[in-house]
């Protein structure tokens, strides 16, 4: 089976955490800045644990500032 592994919101995967294992879709999570401010632990939680019972690999990519030293 091909492994497919995608860049997908938080907040998207949350509401559709359901489709992502129902497709074996491993996800790379990604936080903006707002998601990091909002989250709650528990949903970040229950999230774990869905994405570890189902054995989808799961990496994570945050916000981050533009490091070019050129403006």
């Amino acid at each position: 089976m091909t492994v497919i592994h995608i860049n997908v919101p938080y907040p998207m995967l949350l509401h559709r955490i359901d489709f992502a294992i129902q497709n074996q879709i491993h996800p790379e999570i990604y936080f903006s800045a707002e998601d990091l401010d909002a989250c709650h632990e528990d949903d970040l939680q229950r999230l774990s644990k869905v994405l570890r019972e189902n054995q989808l690999e799961v990496s994570i990519h945050g916000p981050f500032m533009d490091l070019s030293l050129e403006e």
